[in-house]
């Protein structure tokens, strides 16, 4: 049996039909602005590949603004990074903050978790999805890696990276199901390989640390709901120290308190959009481990920027609009019934 696969092409679709089910497609992960100008002459290939637990992506389309807002991040939940081989074209960061793009002669990487805005010109690039765990369980600085960019030609394991990826894209019609377990895995140890020959101190090997870090994370998503979850109850399912507990969460990132936060604020403005036509604030504020609906307020504005009664006026409480953003997650997205213009395999 061969590897699973999508292709979407709008070649064999009709001139009025095609912006719409290509943005349906790409939304799995992005969402896009593309000239007015330019949609009737829309012209866009993505192949996708199921690797075990990563995607392979090959993607070639017309120039356009690609986007991960907080509002998708939340909505969508996908905790993966995204590493791209320009084999044309180049990505072009709208946001200094993050990092100036990627170049045809450069690894780049995308955390899907945080915001990123980019405009590509007419482009084809190879895409790697990868879910945080896979990276995180191996090595540090993972967390460093939204808008990184280095070199390839300057790197050997990076070279080997790219010519293993081209490589399977290549023999793509020769791998069978289950070679995607090996495909999935050598990809990965080329691509850490490659990280740590670029820079040793940053991206170093810490497995034990990581998998606690893993398993941790697992433990407050679980609980995150509970208002009384402590840090020393966190510390104490484990059996470790509260300072071996902070070490886990970068103090860059705001520490573990800051990390319970974000994650109780995520799934507070989720709930907000779809569970607000039938909930008061309050009752959602409680349900995501607030006590206080002052406190939750005060924090939801730091964060989002606007008041948590915006989002209840703006949002829609429909089934249909939950769905909508179910829809395209990846690991859905390449076992969904297929689109018009989709070929499932």
């Amino acid at each position: 049996m061969k590897l699973d696969q999508s292709v979407f092409d709008t070649s064999s679709l009709e001139e009025e039909e095609k912006f719409e089910l290509y943005r349906q497609n790409i939304g799995g992960v992005f969402n896009i602005e593309i000239e007015k100008e330019k949609i009737k002459k829309l012209d866009a290939n993505l192949k996708s590949y199921f690797l075990d637990e990563v995607i392979l992506v090959d993607c070639s389309t017309i120039g356009q603004v690609f986007y991960r807002d907080k509002k998708k991040i939340i909505c969508d939940e996908l905790d993966h990074f995204i590493v791209q081989i320009f084999l044309s074209g180049q990505t072009i960061g709208l946001d200094s903050h993050h990092g100036k793009g990627g170049t045809e002669d450069s690894l780049f990487f995308i955390d899907m978790e945080r915001p990123w805005k980019a405009y590509n010109p007419d482009f084809r690039n190879l895409s790697l999805i990868i879910p945080r765990s896979l990276l995180d369980q191996r090595i540090t600085g993972i967390n460093q890696l939204h808008g990184f960019s280095f070199p390839i030609n300057q790197n050997p394991y990076a070279k080997l990276f790219k010519d293993f990826i081209l490589g399977i894209f290549r023999d793509i019609n020769f791998f069978e199901k289950e070679s995607a377990h090996i495909l999935s895995k050598n990809s990965i140890e080329l691509l850490l390989s490659a990280l740590q020959f670029h820079n040793p101190q940053k991206f170093k090997t810490n497995q034990k640390l990581n998998l606690l870090g893993i398993k941790v994370k697992e433990y407050i998503k679980s609980n995150i709901c509970d208002p009384g979850l402590t840090i020393q109850d966190i510390a104490s399912a484990f059996n470790i120290s509260r300072a071996n507990l902070y070490r886990i969460f970068p103090e860059e990132d705001g520490g573990i308190n800051q990390f319970i936060k974000n994650r109780r604020l995520n799934l507070a403005y989720k709930k907000l959009l779809y569970e607000s036509g039938h909930k008061q604030i309050s009752q959602i504020a409680y349900e995501c481990g607030f006590t206080r609906n002052t406190t939750f307020s005060r924090a939801f504005k730091e964060k989002f920027g606007v008041s948590p009664n915006t989002i209840t006026i703006s949002g829609q409480s429909s089934p249909q609009r939950e769905k909508e953003f179910e829809r395209y997650l990846w690991h859905e997205w390449l076992k969904q019934t297929p689109l018009k213009g989709m070929n499932s395999d």
